[in-house]
């Protein structure tokens, strides 16, 4: 949307209000990384206020960085469309018409895949999660709108070790189906084991970035592995990232 594209987000996990939240700390924090207003600053500043109270600028305009992320806000605000989703009511046909009223080519996030309701006579997760994948592909495929799911992994996924694709919660279809899939790892449990022992209070860093693996990509090459800055006290990762120089961990050998 900060580009001139159009976006909706879905989201299951938090509402409009707190989006926003995260919203204006990114774009605080975008516009002056050195000094921005921490997000559970804005949420406190967000939550007084009474009968005279001026809306967004007169209540939080004052903290560091925030009068840069409501005018970011407000270039764009009209293309950018936050939904809160229910786990129990906003079903695969709900997404559907939400890409339906979209431009084509905007973006559609749902976050997070597995809590796109389903309805109670799915049997198992694997049934639920393949019928919502496919409803999405379908959906991006109809409307020209492309979809980024966000998934969660299953329980031996986020134990200790480097969590891969096959660790998504729910049926191969994830895999299967997706164009392009992106796994994020927290750089410190990805990294080869003698990292950690050999590289003294330095391997701490390791705790400050993810490791971003391309594991799937239909139209070009998989395998690349990034590496972002986590800032999220700013509820963002910084944008520019770079090739992991590390080795990191794989079933079968240390990869370069």
């Amino acid at each position: 949307v900060a580009a001139g594209g159009s976006a909706t987000y879905l989201c299951y996990e938090h509402d409009e209000r707190m989006q926003l939240q995260k919203l204006i700390a990114m774009e605080a924090s975008l516009a002056d990384p050195e000094d921005s207003v921490l997000l559970p600053r804005l949420a406190e500043a967000l939550g007084t206020g009474g009968a005279n109270d001026r809306g967004l600028p007169g209540r939080i305009g004052h903290l560091p960085g925030v009068a840069a992320a409501l005018a970011a806000l407000d270039s764009y605000g009209d293309r950018l469309r936050l939904v809160t989703g229910s786990g129990h009511a906003t079903d695969v046909t709900a997404v559907r018409r939400l890409a339906q009223t979209m431009p084509a080519r905007g973006l559609l996030v749902v976050d997070y895949l597995q809590k796109v309701a389903t309805g109670s006579a799915v049997r198992s997760e694997d049934d639920s999660v393949t019928i919502i994948v496919e409803n999405l592909k379908d959906t991006a495929m109809e409307y020209g709108v492309p979809i980024l799911a966000v998934c969660a992994a299953a329980r031996e996924g986020i134990s200790e070790g480097r969590t891969r694709l096959r660790h998504m919660r729910g049926s191969t279809a994830i895999a299967y189906e997706a164009d392009i899939a992106l796994v994020l790892n927290d750089k410190w449990h990805a990294v080869a084991r003698h990292h950690l022992t050999y590289g003294g209070s330095s391997a701490e860093r390791f705790h400050d970035w993810v490791v971003c693996s391309v594991e799937k990509n239909r139209a070009g090459r998989p395998g690349a592995d990034m590496e972002f800055r986590q800032r999220f006290r700013h509820a963002r990762f910084e944008p520019t990232g770079q090739i992991v120089s590390e080795e990191l961990i794989d079933e079968r050998v240390f990869r370069e």
